[in-house]
């Protein structure tokens, strides 16, 4: 395979990853934006009832699952270092989807317990699970420093 063929095929495969990343954090954006306006609609549960408890669940989940994301994708890419690019690429693409899944479910918890307590303030978890989305984004300069990209490697890699 030539290296222009190569490099267009990383650049589809990114591109497509790109847009997947994405499509996972636009449900969670209409979702708490659509259930901000239900509660604020409606009122919220009365203090004292038996479900105060739940909000502390959409933090426990974040708690849990942003570290779990983290080790999953270092350790799904940690033996993938000494492979071609298109193969690291590959290993790259099943990584990132992995943990943006385990991002997501903070994000859906938190909407899910939003609407039972109709409380809109605990949506406000959504933007630091928003940042953390932003801050993993498949970018050049991230895939490069996670792969350990060669230099060569690198220059493959679509601006």
């Amino acid at each position: 395979m030539s290296s222009n063929t190569t490099s267009i095929s990383i650049a589809k495969k990114l591109k497509t990853l790109t847009l997947i990343h994405w499509t996972i954090v636009l449900p969670l954006v209409l979702g708490a934006a659509v259930l901000f306006s239900i509660n604020f609609q409606r009122p919220t549960v009365a203090p004292g009832e038996t479900i105060d408890y739940l909000i502390f669940l959409p933090l426990l989940a974040m708690v849990v699952t942003l570290p779990i994301s983290s080790i999953f994708y270092n350790q799904s890419l940690k033996n993938k270092l000494h492979l071609p690019l298109e193969k690291k690429i590959d290993a790259y693409f099943s990584a990132s989807i992995m943990r943006d899944s385990f991002l997501e479910i903070p994000g859906v918890i938190t909407c899910i317990v939003s609407y039972i307590l109709g409380n809109s303030v605990i949506l406000a978890l959504i933007l630091i699970i928003l940042l953390k989305f932003y801050a993993t984004r498949p970018v050049a300069k991230k895939i490069s420093a996670d792969l350990r990209l060669s230099r060569s490697e690198e220059d493959q890699l679509p601006v």
